[in-house]
């Protein structure tokens, strides 16, 4: 089975909070993936971020708390994580980020939570990236750095935020968007190779800025990799039809 997005929900909190939660619109189903990414800010900032939810499921840090992965800006910092729980228990589901640590401004919180089929349900993370933007003024063209897929089919979930409001963001180099929230400001997209090499996860800003983005590979199921039985199948038809 190929890797799908199977559904996803996005959530920014308008008030203080300290702590989110989202409820997926359906059940989620046993054995899939639920890859989570989040920016939250604070000032001043010394914070970390989790992921918990309802069913129990264990949530991994793919790009987690990195000194590597905020921006500063008006006084506080920006963050982007990405979590991810794999073979996850079936069920309704409703999900936790939950943000601790030091700070005695405003806490923003924005997430989405995504419902993935066709990963692998063990040592699904295959690569992290993160990169920043270059000095001041930064640029328009923010970019996670370059990933490496060994395979077909792999999943490469990107994220990037940048300092301020006031830059539309789209999905760049063939990625599609998975989440756009201007306000927080935050972008996810993501990726489903169709072979194996290097990718990175890009962007498309309306003026430069400074920012932060990052990249996950993850991979398919074994045998998932829809895409590499694909030609033989239809050459096997294509000559069927022949004879």
């Amino acid at each position: 089975m190929a890797v799908a997005l199977v559904q996803s929900v996005h959530k920014r909190e308008t008030a203080t909070v300290n702590s989110s939660t989202q409820a997926f619109g359906v059940n989620v189903t046993a054995g899939n993936a639920i890859i989570v990414t989040g920016q939250h800010y604070i000032e001043p900032a010394t914070n970390l971020s989790m992921t918990t939810d309802s069913l129990g499921n264990t949530y991994n840090g793919a790009v987690h708390n990195e000194a590597s992965q905020h921006i500063s800006w008006a006084g506080g910092s920006a963050r982007i994580n990405q979590h991810y729980a794999m073979n996850i228990a079936g069920g309704a589901n409703t999900v936790t980020y939950d943000i601790a640590g030091t700070g005695t401004g405003s806490v923003g919180i924005s997430f989405t939570i995504a419902e993935w089929s066709g990963l692998a349900t063990s040592a699904m993370l295959e690569q992290t990236v993160v990169n920043t933007s270059p000095g001041s003024p930064g640029s328009s063209t923010p970019s996670s750095g370059n990933t490496t897929s060994t395979a077909i089919g792999n999943l490469v979930v990107g994220c990037m935020t940048y300092d301020g409001f006031s830059s539309t963001m789209t999905a760049a180099g063939g990625y599609t968007q998975l989440q756009e929230d201007e306000l927080a400001p935050v972008h996810t997209e993501y990726l489903i190779t169709t072979g194996a090499g290097v990718t990175a996860a890009t962007w498309a800003l309306t003026q430069n800025r400074i920012w932060v983005a990052h990249a996950a590979v993850y991979l398919a199921a074994s045998g998932g990799g829809g895409g590499a039985l694909a030609i033989p199948v239809l050459l096997r038809q294509y000559r069927a039809r022949r004879s």
